[in-house]
């Protein structure tokens, strides 16, 4: 659900601290990180200064009990780097990392990958001492506590990052558990050595399909999910090993005498014995195919996102080419598309508050945009209680799944505790109890495009201005709404900050018809080529600078929790 909500509000970056992730963590901007299985909550955010941009950290917790993955932190740079070799290549004398992989990237590459696992040895004596002395760990320390899971046990901690030259960056440290009775020193031992078991393999894999997915989600805003990670468990090196021969009577008597496996017996065994050997043998060819399935499970996710990542590559590239070529083609004309559909609203003609001079021309130009970008549009204005519960029940029966959905309000609003309401036009507003029966509660208009299970919803409510129950303009309770939460797949948008006003007019000598807002708004969204976050973005900035030009404040602030990239014009 794309939610891109224009109020009054203070811009937040998304994800906030105590939010609850599933699957991805978005990052802004269509960006994404994809989650192993479980409940991720996080727990801090930071950021790591460095001589030229920063790295934003953030911490998560698995709340999933005996997740493999208990902990990530993820690290992502919000500007392009000039990229230096990563570790993989400048860290080779590093003696404790092993599994070391750059993914067939070659240092001098636009696209530079590397993974490589580490042995953490007491968890908590790590938390304690190690950790807060490097500038790298010691911010997320908080977010991590005490992990009290794993107390005195001994993980595995995995470094994935992925970098693009003179763009972005992702690294993610994932606090791994290791398979179950095998010891992190002799699973680094072992692999150091050149005596990798199947759970080697298994990991190494994992990785693998991990760094492509990063890749896909964050480098091409594309999402790409990853298997669960899942260890056979203990020692695994029964499964290259077979059951001893039979003793024979011309054996030396030493060799008689030897106690026998207890996992196989003698022939002279009892007969509960032989049974037993022969579910020990089922037992351990069983093992064997659930191992082969799950590597070429594993073998043909990975080679699917790798000829992904393959193909966005050269994609990218040409698009750099495209835009840096000058062209001559006339402009496409404009085609309705099935799946992009949107509900326009605009109140201007309130009876028992105060009128308004914009909302519904605002409304009617935005309708117009989005036909011209391809939206079938549902455009109602000056609706009382009952057409405006009306036209959101018809809406919703219009909106189907994997549907491009934008929703528009301009008019009255209010602050009513955590909730914010959009006004009808005969609201009367006697009393608190009676304007949450009558208007309309924003977040359910939200969740009800979500449980259409929409691809990407955008809901734009302009709704900043003086308290309607005071004589003039559109906010309860002095100026600002409440914050709305946005759920994944969604990007809100306030036209205005928390306490400023939403200009109409940039002074008296102003000939523009619509607000300050929607006018930018409008001029952005028909730009070819420009991804819907960046749009947003675009108009944030030029609302900020035409507004300071008449000495007044006003910051829309946006709220992105979409995944995927998405465009009003291609």
């Amino acid at each position: 659900m794309l939610g891109v909500t224009l109020m009054c509000g203070i811009a937040i970056a998304q994800p906030q601290v105590g939010s609850t992730q599933k699957d991805f963590l978005p990052l802004g901007e269509g960006r994404s990180i994809p989650l192993p299985p479980g409940q991720w909550q996080l727990t801090q955010a930071h950021s790591i200064p460095q001589s030229s941009y920063a790295w934003e950290a953030l911490v998560l917790k698995n709340t999933v009990p005996n997740a493999k993955v208990p902990y990530l932190v993820v690290r992502h740079t919000t500007s392009p780097v000039k990229w230096g070799n990563t570790v993989c290549v400048s860290d080779t004398s590093n003696a404790y990392q092993f599994l070391v992989s750059s993914h067939g990237t070659q240092a001098s590459g636009l696209i530079n990958k590397c993974s490589r696992v580490f042995q953490v040895g007491n968890i908590t004596t790590w938390l304690k001492s190690t950790a807060p002395q490097s500038e790298w760990w010691k911010g997320s320390v908080v977010g991590i506590g005490d992990f009290e899971s794993s107390r005195n046990k001994s993980l595995l901690l995995a470094e994935v990052r992925v970098q693009q030259y003179n763009g972005r960056g992702v690294d993610i440290s994932a606090f791994i558990v290791p398979p179950k009775d095998a010891g992190t020193g002799k699973f680094r031992t072992d692999a150091l050595a050149g005596r990798k078991q199947p759970d080697h393999e298994i990991l190494n894999n994992w990785l693998s399909i991990f760094t492509e997915s990063v890749e896909q989600s964050f480098l091409y805003k594309k999402t790409a999910p990853i298997m669960a990670l899942q260890f056979l468990g203990g020692d695994n090196t029964v499964l290259a090993s077979t059951p001893p021969p039979p003793q024979s009577n011309n054996q030396p008597s030493a060799l008689k005498s030897a106690p026998t496996s207890s996992a196989f017996p003698s022939p002279s065994a009892s007969s509960s014995e032989s049974q037993n050997l022969a579910l020990a043998r089922q037992a351990i060819e069983l093992e064997k195919q659930t191992l082969a399935q799950q590597l070429e499970k594993m073998r043909e996710m990975l080679a699917q996102l790798q000829q992904a990542n393959a193909l966005a590559a050269v994609q990218a590239a040409k698009r750099q080419v495209d835009t840096a070529m000058p062209t001559s083609s006339p402009p496409k004309a404009p085609t309705v598309f099935a799946n992009r559909k949107a509900l326009v609203i605009g109140n201007d003609s309130y009876i028992n508050v105060a009128k308004l001079n914009n909302a519904g021309k605002d409304a009617e130009a935005m309708a117009r945009a989005l036909e011209s970008v391809g939206f079938k549009v549902w455009k109602h204005l000056d609706v009382d209680e009952k057409k405006f519960k009306q036209a959101l029940r018809d809406f919703r029966q219009q909106v189907q799944g994997g549907d491009e959905v934008l929703f528009f309000y301009a008019g009255h609003g209010v602050q009513l505790g955590n909730a914010n309401y959009l006004l009808p036009t005969d609201i009367k507003g006697d009393q608190e109890d009676q304007v949450k029966d009558e208007a309309i509660q924003l977040q359910r208009v939200l969740d009800d495009l979500q449980d259409k299970k929409t691809k990407f919803a955008l809901a734009v409510i302009d709704a900043c201005r003086d308290n309607p129950f005071k004589g003039q303009g559109r906010a309860l309770g002095g100026r600002g709404l409440v914050p709305t939460t946005a759920a994944t797949g969604q990007m809100i948008m306030f036209s205005a900050g928390s306490g400023q006003q939403a200009l109409d007019k940039l002074g008296s000598n102003d000939p523009e018809k619509n607000g300050l807002f929607t006018r930018i708004f409008l001029k952005e969204m028909v730009k070819p080529g420009i991804s819907v976050d960046r749009v947003l973005r675009n108009v944030r900035n030029e609302v900020v600078r035409l507004a300071k030009s008449v000495g007044h404040e006003q910051t829309p602030a946006l709220y992105d929790q979409a995944i995927g990239e998405f465009y009003f014009l291609q």
